[in-house]
C-alpha cells in the first residue's frame, strides 16, 4: 500500500530563500535610489546606468570654446555644404531673419504743428534706399544691404559668429560703408590682459563691462 507524503512547504527551500533575498536587496536598491534622488532633488542629476555616459561638471563656455572651436566650425561648415539639413537650416535663417527686402525704414518727424513732415521724411528715406545698394552699401560693390545681411546671417548661424567692417570716408555716399570679413581673420589664439586693465578673449578686447572695444584682426 502505498503513502502519499506532503510537505509544509512547496518548491524548493534553497531556491525559495535565495528568491527572497534577491527581491529584498532589489527593495533595498530602489529604496537607496529614491533616498539619493530625493536628496538630489533633480532627477536629471541621478547616477545610474542610464546617465552614466552623461558629463558630469561643467567649464566655462571660453574654456570649452578655447578646446573644440575649430573643430566646431569645421564640422558646422561640413553640414551646412554638404547635408541638406544644415544647408536648409542656415537659408531658413536668412530668409526668416532678414527676409527678401531686408531692414526697410519708415521716418515720422513731425512738425511743430503736430503734422508728418512729409517731404523732410521722403527725402531721409530716400536716401536709406539709395545708401542700401551695391555700390553704396558694400565696400566692393557686390552686395546691397539686404543680400550683405543674408551673407552674415547665415555665417551667424554657421560659423557662431559674424565679423562686419565699418569703412568712414568721406567720398562715399553718406560716409559709411562695410566690409564683410571671413570670421577666420579673427585672431582667437590671442587671449590675456593688456596694459590698459582690459582682458582679451579670443581675440575680441572687453573692458571691466563686458563691453567689446577692439578686434584683433589678422592681416
Amino acid at each position: 500500500m502505498s503513502k502519499v507524503f506532503s510537505f509544509p512547504e512547496k518548491g524548493s527551500r534553497v531556491l525559495r530563500e535565495w528568491h527572497e533575498a534577491r527581491t529584498s536587496a532589489a527593495i533595498a536598491g530602489r529604496q537607496r535610489q529614491v533616498m539619493r534622488r530625493g536628496a538630489q532633488m533633480f532627477a536629471g542629476a541621478a547616477v545610474d546606468r542610464l546617465t552614466a555616459g552623461l558629463m558630469g561638471y561643467s567649464n566655462s563656455i571660453n574654456a570649452d570654446l578655447d578646446r573644440d572651436l575649430l573643430i566646431l566650425r569645421a564640422r558646422a561648415r561640413q553640414l551646412a555644404a554638404s547635408n541638406g539639413h544644415g544647408r536648409r537650416f542656415v537659408n531658413l535663417c536668412a530668409s526668416n531673419i532678414v527676409g527678401p527686402v531686408g531692414p526697410t525704414l519708415q521716418v515720422r518727424a513731425r512738425l511743430t504743428s503736430g503734422l508728418l513732415d512729409k517731404p523732410a521724411n521722403d527725402a531721409v528715406e530716400m536716401a536709406w534706399a539709395r545708401w542700401c545698394k551695391p555700390a553704396n552699401c558694400d565696400v566692393r560693390g557686390l552686395m546691397s544691404l539686404p543680400m550683405l545681411l543674408r551673407v552674415a546671417v547665415k555665417a551667424v548661424a554657421r560659423d557662431g559668429e559674424a565679423l562686419i567692417r565699418k569703412v568712414r570716408s568721406r567720398n562715399f555716399v553718406g560716409g559709411l560703408k562695410l566690409q564683410l570679413l571671413e570670421i577666420d581673420r579673427l585672431d582667437e589664439n590671442k587671449n590675456g590682459r593688456e596694459v590698459n586693465g582690459n582682458m582679451v578673449r579670443q581675440g575680441v578686447e572687453i573692458d571691466s563691462a563686458s563691453r567689446p572695444v577692439a578686434y584683433y584682426i589678422k592681416t
